[in-house]
């Protein structure tokens, strides 16, 4: 078996790291040891966990290959472990130590059969690959290959736009780029909008999504969120007050709007007005499908987006295919017809690429595929929906369903990753798999749809991990229709839409802006009803819609309408398995938990109340979400039988939740919890003790009253990966955690009001071994320096200070080993990055945001620096500086 061959060659590289008493090994070919070690371990991961595609040819040829690098580590690399083989005799001295004229010969040798055994590796890693997506897509083993977004071609077009950009004239400029669906205009929008150079010239910066259905309180909203740090209470503002806001903002600002995809003048028309020209250089940047799209202010400047060429053209669709390496010779000239046949059109490059990416590389596959692209894009204008028709039914059964449902949101909808996870496991889409978590297997799934070029990542995060994706306009509409199609789902824009329908699908999607305006129909019998939209709708009465007709609902997401209450008649839906509401007064009742099926609570509040639920009858909730201005306290879960004991507000004017304790009773464990957002410090510790697989935890509260600490203990959570804390005691009152250990294994760690000295904080390093996260918020830290002293942050990819009063940051490179981004956020008082940090080998990149400009020019010095010594990976990116009196309202 694969499996023994593996262990055979890793306990190989194992002992041979320990025989260095017999000839010494230099650091380099250690790290080589250690490189290889991982990677044979993932490949053990695989083989080890999907036995039952062991009758497969291409996995009993990985086999085969796997058999013969153990027999070369078995006869060139085993015999350097120890120094009493017969190939070492008489190399040996009386002390067990080889002779020194042996030692370069041994370690040329055995250094020249490791850098083989890597590439023999390497190569099975790449068959792997392909072998993995042949099986449906199975993705057991992750390659921390998340794909990067390729973009060749339109080198003119960026310099040309980069420069109207950024030179004379003063006047306000209106600028449009324009061109084919499909051909790149938001790609090469990003570009410039993302350029450091563009960054660095303006004083602030939005992108909104126009699209072809739109609503103006929510292109207000989406620029108002860009250009201010103010974002607390503009829901509730009329357009007329959002448009006076943003007016405010960008009076005697330079700045650079982005409107992508708009299709006629009626945006410019609603928004000019809000726009103010103070001729200092402000440009707005128009992508559109028309090149006659009508603005009531003549455009200044309008470039047609040229379609690649044919040599553009072929090094995208090489790039995609093989992922940056080289294309057989025998695939080359059927490669190259088929990228031609693209007609230079980047959509339709990067689908077909998608295909051919996951299917076995062979010459008789591609031609059938270049057999139907039978004309050019140019001849053929529907040769872009029979590729999408073919990227579907290349897509593995299980993968169909999971694609399907991007039709449930709307146009240009940038849908968050963990919403869009808990949805496809409330939906059953996912497969469970031995020893594995179902959220990691959907993520697997989603990696499948984003190599087949089916999905975009919107942002990602310090890792590489997507955060937010969306999908194509193109590719949507083809979603939407083959959804529609086979009974899957059903987008509901109007009521003769809808009213018209003779059956009613499995799913439901309506406009949250729209629902008021739809009629149900007589028969209804859905499996999921999801209300979502590019905005809120406000001012909602209870659901008007007949719960007694929706008595088999699985799913319910009205997250997007904010209704006055909650509705009682949601415990009708006993089959129900995710419910997300926005709640003006969140008050829920005890009743919920009835809702014995429930896997997923997310709620939004903007005025919370008392929130104690006994939820011991839930045994499958698997997470748990609050969101919105909790003020003082996170959700209370206690048992059916509580005593009261009353406690003093401590902040005026804010109600809080009355204590209780817990009656110590035998309640079931609840192992499927594995996110818990948020819950009050006082009583999360019976529930926690009830969830031993939660993965995600967020406590806010008064951690302090008085001097009395009211904190959890926390060691006992072994699967604990990423920890929020946010104290909402007095301002002042310190927060002291060193006697509470927290679990090791911590990798994401946020604290917002804990008032820690910074001693506190660098013990963290030695606390939290496994920390890759650290994220210090508002009121996290008191005192003005940090001094991180001989404290090492072993594995801290990710650092960021946020609403911080420091002064100075004392740090040395040694401390942050594996840093790779830094992130500065309103701290006024910073005089400067500590240019040490720069020398830090993985850094990538400074991130300072409304930082004063001493802060800023460290950073340009550091880079500088880098630069000098030949690096020139590292980035920053810088954004002006706001008062430091502005309100956040991110509360992790």
């Amino acid at each position: 078996m694969a499996e023994t061959g593996i262990n055979f060659v890793m306990e190989t590289l194992n002992a041979l790291k320990s025989s260095s008493n017999y000839l010494p090994i230099e650091d380099e070919v250690k790290d080589l040891i250690a490189t290889l070690y991982d990677k044979l371990g993932l490949l053990r991961t695989f083989f080890k966990e999907q036995e039952r595609f062991y009758q497969n040819e291409k996995v009993k040829s990985l086999e085969i290959r796997i058999r013969e690098v153990e027999n070369v580590v078995k006869w060139r690399i085993a015999p350097c472990t120890s120094a009493r083989t017969r190939e070492w005799e008489g190399t040996v001295t009386c002390n067990g130590v080889i002779a020194a004229d042996e030692v370069v010969s041994k370690r040329k040798e055995l250094s020249l059969n490791l850098d083989l055994l890597k590439q023999e590796i390497e190569a099975i890693e790449t068959e792997l690959k392909n072998v993995i997506l042949d099986l449906g897509g199975i993705q057991i083993v992750n390659f921390s290959a998340w794909p990067k977004e390729i973009v060749v071609g339109f080198k003119d077009e960026e310099i040309f736009i980069k420069e109207k950009l950024t030179r004379v004239p003063k006047e306000l400029q209106l600028i449009l780029i324009y061109g084919m669906a499909g051909q790149g205009k938001t790609t090469l929008a990003k570009k410039v909008y993302n350029d450091p150079l563009v960054v660095y010239h303006f004083d602030l910066h939005a992108w909104i999504n126009v699209s072809q259905e739109y609503q103006k309180r929510d292109l207000l909203l989406g620029l108002l969120r860009c250009v201010s740090d103010r974002s607390n209470g503009i829901n509730q503002m009329s357009e007329e007050e959002l448009g006076e806001q943003l007016y405010k903002r960008l009076k005697g600002m330079k700045y650079f709007i982005v409107m992508d995809d708009v299709w006629d003048s009626g945006a410019w028309a609603d928004l000019k007005d809000y726009f103010p020209n103070d001729r200092n250089g402000s440009r707005i940047l128009f992508t559109s499908r028309l090149e006659a799209v009508a603005f009531a202010q003549p455009v200044t400047l309008s470039r047609p987006l040229p379609l690649l060429t044919h040599d553009e053209s072929w090094e995208l669709f090489r790039l995609k295919v093989f992922h940056g390496g080289t294309c057989p010779f025998e695939l080359m000239e059927i490669g190259m017809q088929i990228a031609k046949k693209c007609g230079g059109l980047p959509l339709a490059i990067i689908m077909v690429a998608g295909i051919l990416a996951n299917e076995e590389k062979r010459k008789d596959r591609w031609e059938e595929v270049e057999k139907i692209m039978s004309q050019s894009m140019v001849a053929d204008p529907n040769l872009c929906m029979k590729i999408f028709k073919l990227s579907y039914k290349h897509l593995p059964r299980h993968l169909r369903p999971c694609f399907l449902y991007f039709a449930a949101f709307p146009e240009d909808f940038q849908i968050p990753v963990r919403k869009l996870i808990w949805l496809w496991i409330a939906e059953g889409f996912i497969q469970k798999t031995r020893e594995k978590n179902l959220e990691d297997v959907a993520e697997e799934y989603l990696m499948n749809l984003i190599y087949r070029s089916l999905i975009m990542v919107s942002t990602r995060g310090y890792e590489g991990r997507p955060k937010t994706c969306s999908i194509h306009d193109l590719l949507r509409g083809f979603c939407l229709k083959k959804a529609e199609k086979e009974n899957f789902l059903r987008q509901i824009s109007g009521v003769q839409q809808f009213s018209s329908s003779s059956s009613c699908p499995r799913r439901l999607c309506i406009d949250s802006l729209k629902l008021q305006t739809v009629r149900l129909p007589s028969v209804l019998d859905p499996h999921s009803f999801l209300c979502i939209g590019c905005g809120y709708a406000a001012g909602f009465p209870p659901l008007a819609f007949p719960f007694q007709r929706l008595k088999l609902l699985r799913v319910l997401d009205v997250s997007f309408i904010q209704l006055d209450s909650y509705p009682m008649e949601i415990e009708q839906l006993g089959f129900l398995r995710y419910l997300a509401l926005s709640l003006l007064m969140a008050w829920l009742p005890a009743s919920i938990c009835n809702l014995c099926n429930l896997e997923t609570l997310i709620i939004f509040g903007y005025t919370w109340t008392s929130l104690s639920l006994p939820i011991e009858k839930m045994e499958k909730l698997r997470h748990v979400l609050l969101n919105g201005p909790m003020t003082d306290q996170g959700m209370e879960f206690v048992t059916d039988s509580v005593i009261d004991q009353g406690v003093e507000t401590l902040q005026e004017g804010t109600v809080h939740t009355p204590l209780r304790t817990f009656r110590e009773s035998s309640l079931p464990l609840m192992d499927s919890l594995q996110t818990l957002l948020w819950v009050n410090p006082i009583h999360c510790e019976s529930i926690l003790n009830r969830a031993p697989n939660l993965r995600k935890l967020g406590i806010q509260g008064k951690i302090v009253f008085g001097n009395l600490l009211v904190f959890p203990r926390l060691t006992f959570l072994q699967h604990l990966q990423k920890l929020k804390l946010f104290n909402t005691s007095k301002v002042g009152t310190s927060v002291y955690l060193r006697s509470y250990n927290f679990p090791r294994n911590i990798k994401k760690l946020s604290l917002h009001g804990t008032n820690l000295g910074w001693d506190e904080i660098s013990k963290f390093g030695m606390l939290l071994p496994n920390l890759e996260v650290l994220k210090l918020l508002a009121g996290a830290c008191s005192g003005s320096l940090w001094v991180t002293g001989e404290v090492e942050f072993p594995k801290l990819k990710f650092l960021k200070f946020e609403n911080l009063d420091i002064e100075s940051w004392d740090g040395c490179s040694n401390h942050f080993p594996r840093l790779q981004r830094v992130a500065l956020v309103r701290c006024a008082f910073l005089k400067q990055i500590p240019s040490e940090i720069g020398y830090i080998p993985t850094l990538l990149m400074i991130e300072i945001r409304h930082c004063n400009r001493n802060v800023a020019n460290s950073a340009r010095k550091i880079k500088q620096e880098q630069e000098n010594m030949g690096n020139h990976s590292l980035q920053i990116t810088v954004e002006p500086q706001f008062s430091r009196f502005s309100v956040d309202d991110e509360l992790c």
